[in-house]
């Protein structure tokens, strides 16, 4: 799967429904991150879809500098089939084009600390991706 990363600003109408239906679904009742914060951020927050077919696939929320400390909501459909790999090393690139050079702490905090050990996981996969050694 190749997924595409767009900023909220630049999303359709039609993409914008898509993340406020999937965000309703009581499944997401509890999710934290760049959910709760969809409808009252103006910018900072990006949409993963799948290339192919459209789908929102995760969200992310990222302050600005050279320093962040993202986070991010993936789909329940989604989560725990390596999509969040694929949305970490996406980005990273991101990242990395817009001069961050350093992943700060990262709350992880799912609902009943069931995703904790995944998110983690992406964490420190993400800092790693961002923070490589100079060349």
């Amino acid at each position: 799967m190749s997924l595409v990363m767009i900023a909220k600003d630049s999303l359709t109408v039609a993409q914008l429904a898509m993340v406020a239906e999937r965000l309703a679904l009581p499944v997401h009742a509890h999710d934290e991150g760049p959910s709760r914060a969809w409808a009252s951020y103006k910018s900072g927050l990006y949409a993963f879809f799948d290339d192919a077919n459209g789908r929102l696939i995760a969200l992310v929320e990222y302050g600005d500098g050279t320093s962040v400390r993202p986070s991010w909501w993936i789909d329940h459909e989604f989560r725990g089939q390596g999509y969040g790999n694929q949305v970490m090393e996406l980005l990273a690139r991101h990242l990395l084009a817009h001069g961050v050079t350093h992943i700060g702490w990262v709350l992880i905090a799912s609902h009943k600390q069931q995703y904790d050990a995944q998110s983690t996981k992406l964490a420190q996969r993400l800092r790693r991706l961002v923070e490589r050694p100079a060349a």
